[in-house]
């Protein structure tokens, strides 16, 4: 299933020709469902699939391609060796049976990042709202539920949201 998700506008990331095949296994190592997105030439996130825990997903794309993995609930970016994007390697070859040139294929653990205790304390408040509205109703003080509110309503839209405790690698 290939689904367009919305993307932020100060972004520009996007795929860029190539000939040059590379193979890859994206595994979640995480305890969330989590959505493996493409960013096509258009800079357009394209939803591939969503994986559960532990589940993993073999692809053949191309290197200059880049991909992100989002929490399918928060849409809260997750990350592969401590970045937020990541670009297809360079494939590499061993040597086949019959003396040729095999390429192998590269393992992407996808994983939680180092949140703030603010941010755990946002993503488990959110789980537990019905509406982003319901925010304002809660005894916190009134900065805290216009931030919780407008991730709610990011997340509603499926809008990622950048965590402010993990930096970007673009």
């Amino acid at each position: 299933m290939v689904d367009n998700i919305p993307t932020n506008n100060n972004e520009s990331i996007r795929s860029k020709n190539s000939t040059r095949h590379s193979h890859v296994r994206f595994v979640n190592m995480t305890d969330r469902k989590v959505d493996v997105v493409w960013i096509n030439y258009e800079g357009v996130r394209v939803k591939y699939r969503t994986l559960d825990p532990r589940e993993y997903f073999d692809v053949t794309s191309f290197v200059t391609h880049p991909w992100i993995f989002l929490d399918s609930n928060t849409h809260t970016k997750l990350v592969v060796s401590q970045k937020e994007v990541f670009d297809i390697p360079e494939p590499v070859f061993v040597r086949g049976r019959e003396g040729n040139s095999v390429p192998t294929r590269a393992y992407v653990r996808i994983m939680l990042p180092l949140y703030s205790l603010k941010e755990c304390a946002y993503q488990a408040i959110q789980k537990s709202l019905q509406n982003p509205n319901d925010a304002f109703d809660l005894e916190i003080p009134k900065f805290l539920q216009k931030d919780l509110c407008e991730r709610c309503t990011q997340a509603q839209a499926g809008i990622p949201f950048r965590s402010p405790s993990v930096s970007s690698n673009s």
